[in-house]
């Protein structure tokens, strides 16, 4: 296996993958700051330099290259495998509702022997999480490996991007798979949000709209825990996710849900994914050495002891965590660097959303505010 990671500023697109292309990679994935894809032309030469290259990418809210943390510029990975294969799908996704049929598209397009993992990349706008990893929940094998990313829009919430084979879209998710007897993925995610304050019951919630918080407008209560903060809604929620608990009880559940937008007019917050009706939910707040811990902890999963020559990885964090890490946020990247073994190439995303393995099935399941790391080997390579 060869593996390379570049970075470029936002003007060098077709500069970085003139050097992924130095080892005729298989597939290449191309992470790049929002204002690259107003010009669907220069991206469609840019990925026309990796002949024989599937090319897939997203716009995002920051990007990660080795150990260091990037804004408004380029990450580009590349892969090649010695005996392995790689093949892509793509399938529409114009609103939310299309989220689940999305995911099962992506399963029909790549489910194949030998498949060992799947990374997804979707918009991350007017998409259901949620539901999009459930439909690719039902695709796939247990021991499939299914993760990835939802795209960024900075702070902005505007308009995000995804991308294959220099065609650029604003709804469509694509996904490509890597099939193989001596490949191995591995994965590992981790939050380290603290939850706070008293459980509050959702009493009226339709796919990801949370309308009521025990019986009161979702919105209303939500802006007065912010205070001051709610004035800059709805980036300010990036900083104030919700932990969803298990059952009824006290203890989260792992899975966190992050607001990306609010209706005034009805009172409600739209969040990534989904929170069940009945469901109890606390908020959180941040603790940085928590979320540089966790995010050590989630390369120290993904890593996979003892494999020879090279390897590549891919970061995926959400946008809170960066604006809550502020200048320490080189560090969570640094951490997961150092657990993976320093010698990876690595390239990631600052995005909306990950999607992760998760439970006894290892079922994939969106998470927001976690750092999740997706570790690729071929032996003998």
């Amino acid at each position: 296996m060869k593996s390379i990671a570049v970075t470029a500023p936002r003007a060098g697109l077709k500069e970085a993958l003139l050097k992924v292309s130095s080892i005729k990679p298989q597939v290449a994935i191309v992470f790049a700051t929002p204002g690259l894809w107003k010009d669907e032309k220069a991206m469609e030469e840019a990925c026309a330099t990796l002949q024989g290259c599937q090319v897939l990418g997203c716009s995002t809210a920051g990007e990660i290259l080795g150990p260091r943390a990037r804004t408004d510029s380029i990450s580009a990975l590349g892969m090649r495998f010695d005996t392995a294969q790689v093949k892509v799908a793509e399938a529409a996704l114009n609103a939310p509702e299309e989220s689940f049929y999305a995911g099962q598209m992506l399963g029909k397009g790549l489910n194949g022997p030998k498949l060992r993992g799947v990374f997804v990349l979707s918009p991350g706008l007017r998409v259901n999480g949620s539901a999009l990893a459930k439909g690719l929940a039902g695709a796939f094998d247990k021991g499939v490996v299914v993760s990835g990313c939802m795209a960024g829009d900075g702070t902005s919430f505007a308009n995000t991007f995804t991308l294959l084979n220099g065609r650029i879209s604003q709804s469509r998710v694509v996904a490509f798979g890597v099939y193989g007897d001596h490949v191995t993925v591995k994965h590992g995610s981790r939050c380290g949000w603290k939850s706070f304050g008293p459980l509050r019951r959702v009493t009226r919630a339709a796919g990801n709209v949370l309308f009521e918080l025990d019986g009161k407008p979702a919105l209303a209560l939500y802006r007065e825990y912010l205070g001051d903060k709610a004035a800059e809604l709805p980036a300010s929620g990036l900083l104030y996710p919700l932990s969803v608990m298990k059952g009824d009880s006290r203890q989260d559940s792992g899975i966190v849900r992050t607001l990306v937008n609010v209706n005034p007019h009805e009172g409600s917050l739209v969040l990534a994914g989904e929170v069940a009706q009945g469901a109890q939910v606390r908020l959180m707040h941040v603790d940085t050495d928590t979320l540089i811990e966790g995010a050590g902890l989630a390369g120290r999963d993904a890593g996979i002891w003892g494999a020879a020559g090279e390897t590549a990885t891919l970061m995926v964090s959400c946008l809170g965590r960066k604006l809550a890490l502020g200048s320490d946020v080189d560090e969570e990247v640094e951490a997961v660097h150092k657990a993976i073994g320093g010698s990876s190439a690595c390239a990631g995303i600052y995005g909306y959303g990950a999607f992760s393995p998760t439970g006894a099935q290892h079922a994939p399941e969106l998470q927001n505010q976690s750092m999740a790391v997706t570790h690729i080997v071929e032996a003998g390579g």
